[in-house]
């Protein structure tokens, strides 16, 4: 799997021909888009674009939308969603402002690598590093917020990447390590 930063400000995960974009800027080329946040009502979008909670399969990738309760509101909705591709479990939480539930945990699982934005005018870092210890995944990729900030309450500091290239077999290697993905 490569992870990349998208030229639309989004993440992207492929394997091979098949690829996976989150939270692009605008629409662009990829088998499966994901939207963690949309505001409401939600308007006809393509059959290759999810944008909330369900359990999904798109292009053989197994997806389910998770509802954020307390970051929706009555006229936006915002969806963390796992993914598995290539037998590595992808956990997208999007920007967040404010903890976790209980709930929302379970629903997530076991995750290989977390995509999270946080710290700065977001989740604050402490806080970030309390998701990220709770969900133990094997690799963390930064991808807004104050990487200071959550490095320091981490206790690490984050490798700036401008992609990852990954196998499963790799993962047991990582041991929770943060990492910055972004384009020069």
């Amino acid at each position: 799997m490569i992870i990349t930063a998208s030229e639309t400000k989004g993440i992207k995960c492929q394997v091979g021909d098949l690829s996976l974009l989150v939270d692009p800027e605008k629409n662009s080329s990829a088998d499966v888009i994901l939207r963690s946040f949309y505001k409401l009502p939600f308007e006809q979008v393509p059959q290759n674009v999810v944008i909330g909670p369900g359990e999904y399969e798109i292009a053989g990738i197994h997806i389910k939308g998770i509802e954020l309760r307390t970051e929706s509101g009555k006229d936006k909705i915002h969806t963390a969603y796992t993914a598995k591709m290539d037998d590595i479990r992808l956990c997208f939480l999007g920007t967040l402002e404010s903890e976790l539930g209980e709930d929302v945990m379970d629903h997530i699982g076991e995750v290989d690598i977390l995509f999270l934005g946080a710290g700065g005018p977001h989740l604050e870092a402490k806080k970030a590093a309390s998701i990220i210890k709770q969900l133990e995944p094997k690799a963390i990729v930064l991808t807004a917020g104050d990487m200071k900030q959550i490095a320091h309450e981490f206790g690490q500091k984050p490798e700036h990447e401008e992609k990852l290239v990954i196998k499963q077999k790799d993962l047991e290697l990582l041991n929770s390590k943060l990492i910055w993905i972004s384009q020069k």
